[in-house]
């Protein structure tokens, strides 16, 4: 499993920098490109399901929540790029 030596973080405060910044599609992009449904989303950055959902299907969420995606994505190796998403090079598996 891709995700099964990260550690799991809280994610505290509710600052929200521009680099915390996550929009439904790269979102959805996210997920898509590591492969993971909403339930395995929410098991890697602690955010609901149904939270996930609402965001997906364009509701706001509280910015603590955005940041633990996009950090549980970047873990993954997403990108956050201007136009979307881009999936960091992590090698070959033998």
């Amino acid at each position: 499993m891709l995700f099964a030596s990260i550690d799991l973080v809280m994610v505290t405060g509710m600052e929200t920098k521009l680099d915390d910044a996550l929009t439904a599609a790269q979102c959805r992009m996210a997920r898509a490109g590591l492969g993971l449904s909403i339930a395995e989303t929410s098991k890697i950055s602690l955010v609901s399901s149904a939270s996930i959902v609402r965001f997906e299907n364009g509701s706001d969420i509280r910015p603590v929540l955005r940041s633990a995606l996009r950090t549980a994505f970047e873990r993954g190796g997403v990108v956050f790029t201007a136009n979307g998403i881009e999936l960091a090079d992590l090698g070959a598996v033998a």
